[in-house]
């Protein structure tokens, strides 16, 4: 798999949903007819919680219906905002088709679930039975990409308008120790993740780390940001990070290391 298309933070709910769909659905013209990505990844919070699980189910629905459209296939992550009221381990194979988290050895993509209703607030943890996966899977895969709705690298959210007053909800409560694991494993190239509503960059660990900026950054309709990612691993990985507009805010690229099938 070479390209990538991101989004992140769609944040549907009735309220914004004119012109949220209609952005919902420019961005799948523009996937289809610009981009042509092999897969298409919405890195959680698909939703705005309401007060029930039927309606966050009903409204989970909307966006994959709108999303209905792509020419690639689509991958779900979840969310804090998703799970308030739904189960990544129930609902989400019956939402999407898929479960919440997977690791892809084939095409070196590793899908976390990083959401923690345990924890306080937003706060993301990554499970142990992930971790544990991960320590079996990481071996055997080759420029890895992960994705995952928290930051797992470090971030400073002090001037950040959502977590500057609760920094401790802006990433995973054990983040460190599975940065570690994916940098120890040296088979892993970067890392993708929303939550923070912002775009970001940083190598840390010898890993990249992005950050996509809120699809609909401020849950209001007249502020929805349009923003998305685009990712191409080939013999080198390029990251670029857009705004609706277009323009891009973040472009990486960097050489990749040779996979063990070029050896020789």
């Amino acid at each position: 798999m070479t390209r990538l298309a991101l989004l992140s933070d769609i944040h549907y709910q009735a309220r914004t949903r004119d012109p949220l769909i209609p952005r919902l659905e420019s961005i799948v013209e523009t996937f289809n007819t610009q981009i042509s990505p092999d897969q298409v990844v919405v890195l959680g919070d698909i939703i705005h919680e309401t007060t029930t699980a039927a309606t966050d189910r009903e409204h989970a629905a909307t966006v994959r219906e709108t999303l209905a459209g792509l020419t690639a296939p689509v991958r779900y992550l979840p969310g804090n905002h998703d799970t308030k009221h739904l189960s990544v381990r129930e609902d989400w194979p019956r939402l999407f088709d898929h479960d919440a988290w997977t690791i892809d050895t084939d095409a070196s993509l590793v899908f976390l679930d990083s959401t923690a209703p345990h924890l306080q607030g937003g706060q993301g943890e990554v499970s142990t039975e992930q971790r544990q996966a991960l320590r079996d899977s990481l071996p055997a895969l080759s420029n890895a990409l992960v994705f995952s709705h928290h930051p797992l690298y470090d971030v400073d959210v002090s001037e950040n308008r959502w977590f500057q007053d609760r920094p401790i909800e802006a990433t995973c409560k054990n983040y460190d120790r599975v940065r570690t694991q994916l940098a120890d494993a040296g088979t892993v190239a970067a890392t993708f993740n929303g939550h923070l509503h912002e775009p970001w960059h940083r190598r840390q660990d010898g890993l990249d780390h992005f950050t996509v900026d809120a699809f609909n950054n401020q849950l209001e309709p007249s502020s929805s940001s349009g923003s998305f990612a685009v990712v191409d691993r080939r013999d080198t990985l390029q990251v670029r990070l857009y705004r609706g507009d277009g323009t891009v805010t973040h472009s990486v690229k960097r050489q990749l290391k040779p996979s063990p099938s070029d050896d020789g």
